[in-house]
């Protein structure tokens, strides 16, 4: 069975739900569940329902050089990958204050953002960064309308639970809003009108959780190669990132997508896979093997001799295209 795209983004929406819920709830209750928690949670729960995707946990250590909590290499072994760098921010409060975490000062980053950017030179790399939400309703008096509400229509608020944006999008919220008083650039409302459900990032076709919907959208994945599947999940990368970059003022419209398709054709895709992407391979080939995980095995430590140079993720995940679980003998 390949990956279903249209499951993917259907659970992605239905623990952004919950993620709502909890990071709600657990304030109320004064349960401030951390970033990292949220993220090992969420990640852990994507892989165990779609194998297809590997994690690997890698050093904590190395987060402050990364200035990214997660990477998702998405491709194939066959056509090549891209690749999403993604660094999570939760909400306390009103604020995102953890927008102001310093970056990796040897680089002359001041802010963490900066040195997350400043990994995503290579090819086909793009920075996002994803915000863990929840409150109650009258913790503001604002309405979030996101930018794209005319083309979908209106979507729950819980699906801001983990909330997708362009890192470009928040240097110029955060550090190019010049003459805003600093104690405002981490405010809630400022990011919220600019972002999307994380689960956007895996689509071009905008659709709510409703049946119909994802009905057609499942046809439209059917008729689809791996190839332009990939090409098509690229494209929503493409278009947030150059909304976000201001290279285009939207990602609705048939000029955004012409523009996204040339960029695409002109953007060459990643061939070879750093070694720390391999050690995510015997990751996922171990839980393919077993059905299930097995706290300690040592597939999934690291140890001083993995200290790799470079910028290191603490968790990546490995999207195969092709992988085709029935070709793979599991236990029963």
């Amino acid at each position: 069975m390949p990956l279903d795209i249209v499951e993917v983004v259907r659970d992605m929406d239905r623990l952004a739900r919950a993620t709502w819920d909890r990071v709600m709830i657990g304030d109320i209750a004064g349960l401030k569940f951390r970033e990292d928690s949220i993220t090992d949670e969420l990640l852990f729960a994507l892989m165990r329902k779609h194998p297809q995707l590997a994690v690997r946990r890698l050093n904590q250590s190395e987060e402050k050089t990364a200035g990214a909590d997660w990477e998702w290499w998405i491709g194939s072994w066959s056509l090549g990958w891209f690749r999403l760098k993604i660094q999570a921010k939760r909400v306390h409060g009103k604020k995102y204050r953890e927008l102001d975490h310093r970056g990796d000062i040897d680089a002359g980053h001041e802010f963490q953002y900066q040195t997350l950017i400043a990994g995503c030179q290579g090819e086909s790399t793009y920075p996002f960064h994803v915000f863990f939400n929840g409150w109650a309703q009258d913790r503001f008096r604002e309405s979030f309308v996101s930018d794209h509400i005319h083309r979908c229509g209106p979507l729950d608020q819980e699906l801001w639970g983990c909330a997708v944006m362009s890192s470009y999008s928040v240097v110029d919220l955060h550090l190019g809003s010049r003459g805003t008083e600093w104690t405002e650039r981490s405010f809630v409302p400022r990011y919220m009108p600019a972002s999307l459900p994380w689960s956007r990032l895996f689509t071009l076709a905008c659709t709510n959780a409703v049946a119909d919907n994802l009905k057609a959208y499942r046809a439209h994945y059917a008729t689809m190669s791996s190839e332009q599947i990939l090409d098509d999940l690229r494209m929503a990368a493409i278009l947030l990132d150059g909304a976000g970059r201001g290279e285009i003022s939207g990602v609705d419209g048939s000029g955004a997508l012409n523009w996204a398709r040339q960029t695409l054709t002109s953007t060459p895709l990643v061939t070879r896979l750093p070694g720390y992407a391999h050690k995510t391979l015997a990751a996922h080939r171990y839980f393919l093997e077993t059905g299930d995980f097995a706290e300690g095995n040592p597939n999934f430590l690291i140890g001083p001799e993995d200290a790799l140079t470079g910028r290191l993720p603490d968790v990546l995940l490995l999207l195969d295209l092709d992988l085709d679980l029935d070709e793979i003998d599991r236990p029963r």
